[in-house]
């Protein structure tokens, strides 16, 4: 739970802020080091441990379905920092399933006279959602790119754009007050 009653709106909003920050910084963390282990080169390093070897196979088996979950992962990120804005917002927890992002960032736009373009952020959820009901694997949405790029992009992508919305936020409340 973010923050008690002495917290002020301002302070809530910022330690989800600052906590959704930190998670995507894990995930940028864990994709670059699946990254090295994919690219480090066991033999021209001398190292015989093959279950090392052997880990590094099965990575480069998973590694598509691996990148896939990052992107998953972000999202889901985004939303859980978002339904926490929510309900420091309204004081009351978000109930609805679907299009998360969009009906939270709506409401919050509306109540806050806020502008959030929801647009390039809706081709990036369409895409996590060809990954979910279509194919799990991070070449169904990638197009030419090389995965950790992709994977790179789409996290900054998200930390930048919530980053600044929940600047936004946090201005909103500070003028009120």
């Amino acid at each position: 739970m973010i923050g008690g009653d002495s917290m002020s709106t301002e302070e809530k909003i910022k330690a989800v802020k600052d906590e959704y920050k930190s998670k995507l910084k894990l995930v940028k963390e864990d994709l670059k080091r699946s990254k090295d282990i994919l690219e480090y080169d066991y033999k021209k390093a001398k190292i015989t441990d093959f279950s090392k070897e052997e880990f590094k196979g099965w990575l480069i088996k998973r590694q598509d379905s691996i990148y896939a979950g990052y992107i998953i992962e972000v999202i889901s990120l985004t939303e859980q920092a978002l339904k926490k804005i929510y309900k420091i917002i309204f004081d009351e927890k978000f109930k609805g399933s679907q299009k998360v992002i969009g009906s939270i960032t709506e409401k919050i736009n509306s109540e806050l006279n806020l502008v959030l373009d929801y647009g390039s952020i809706k081709d990036k959820i369409e895409k996590r959602n060809l990954l979910i009901h279509e194919e799990f694997t991070i070449s169904k949405i990638k197009g030419t790119k090389e995965s950790y790029a992709y994977v790179n992009e789409f996290i900054v992508f998200f930390k930048d754009t919530f980053k600044d919305y929940f600047k936004q936020i946090k201005r909103a409340y500070k003028s009120e007050t």
